[in-house]
């Protein structure tokens, strides 16, 4: 899970050691995929004002936005899953605050 509680950490020694890290499920292995988990979810609501539309793509979008990661694997499965996913592109970078905000939201529900 992108979202682990050493995210930070492993982020910040990146920086440090000049190397790029490359963020894998930023969906959270499926969970933000429709009810799938319903207090993430509402934890993350408040990303869904006007865009991005879902919350897988504001998990991605948050993955696009945060600075330190080099690439975004998103996995879609379906064609279905993989447009939804590249339209999360043209809502990053989110706002410095949502970024942040998502970020204690999922710690606070895991």
């Amino acid at each position: 899970n992108l979202l682990a509680p050493d995210i930070e950490v492993v982020l910040r020694a990146a920086v440090v050691a000049g190397v790029g890290v490359i963020g894998c499920e930023p969906l959270a292995g499926g969970r933000l995929a429709a009810g799938a988990d319903a207090p993430l979810a509402e934890a993350l609501g408040f990303l869904l004002h006007g865009e991005p539309r879902t919350l897988p793509q504001a998990a991605i979008a948050w993955a696009l936005s945060e600075p330190r990661l080099a690439a975004v694997i998103a996995g879609p499965r379906t064609a279905a899953q993989a447009t939804e996913d590249a339209e999360a592109s043209t809502v990053a970078p989110l706002p410095e605050a949502d970024r942040e905000r998502a970020v204690e939201a999922v710690l606070a529900v895991d």
